[in-house]
């Protein structure tokens, strides 16, 4: 699997875990048409991907505006 540093994208369940979220609650974020993260999947019907930096930055961005 590597490091996550090493391949720049996180899984599913890596991603709900940087989102303080659960993979349920992310995968309805994802439908969501504004304000949905940044995910793209390799095939249709394959599974998610979430690119690294630009996850990151959207997830602190929520964490933010639920302290508000």
């Amino acid at each position: 699997m590597g490091n996550i540093a090493e391949r720049n994208w996180l899984y599913i369940k890596e991603a709900a875990a940087v989102a303080g979220v659960s993979r349920k609650t992310l995968t309805q974020y994802m439908k969501l048409r504004k304000g949905k993260p940044p995910s793209y999947r390799l095939v249709p019907g394959g599974r998610w991907r979430f690119p690294l930096d630009e996850f990151t930055a959207w997830a602190h961005g929520q964490k933010d505006k639920q302290n508000v």
